[in-house]
């Protein structure tokens, strides 16, 4: 399994937010006031789908987010991995709105966000821009990597 991978009605459920698509590996946590890292990633991704989110029918990696991005989020031993986030019309808004759903799902759960800033296609943001808006968005970045701690 590489990603959220939808059930017949797009739901998440059938996802397993432990699974670390790089190596295999599958992940543990220790408790932190919310439950087991592996209950707080379910949390994450049972919070998203009340928000909306569904998993894409044509991709089974992706999480469509208000219908108008997407997201490719994996479970890993430090909380969750964000290996990609598109909008489907560049310079909509829509990858603003899309994490702003990612991160309230995050902080409501207690996970950390991380991931390394990378351009997406033609006529989005250059590294630089997209670093700094992960910036505005509450992460802190050292090079290209980010990272989001959940706020209360």
């Amino acid at each position: 399994m590489n990603g959220p991978v939808p059930n017949s009605s797009g739901s998440l459920s059938e996802f397993n937010p432990c699974h670390a698509p790089d190596s295999g590996v599958f992940c543990s946590g220790a408790d932190s006031g919310h439950g087991s890292m592996q209950e707080r990633k379910q949390k994450f991704f049972d919070a998203l789908q009340a928000s909306g989110a569904y998993g894409n029918p044509m991709n089974n990696r992706e999480i469509v987010l208000g219908n108008e991005a997407g997201a490719e989020l994996y479970g890993v031993a430090e909380g969750i991995r964000l290996s990609a986030v598109r909008s489907f019309k560049f310079k909509s808004g829509a990858g603003g709105r899309a994490m702003a759903q990612i991160i309230a799902a995050a902080d409501k759960t207690g996970i950390t966000l991380f991931g390394t800033a990378s351009p997406f296609g033609k006529g989005g943001m250059n590294r630089k821009q997209l670093i700094e808006w992960y910036k505005r968005l509450g992460f802190t970045a050292k090079g290209a990597d980010i990272t989001r701690v959940p706020r209360r």
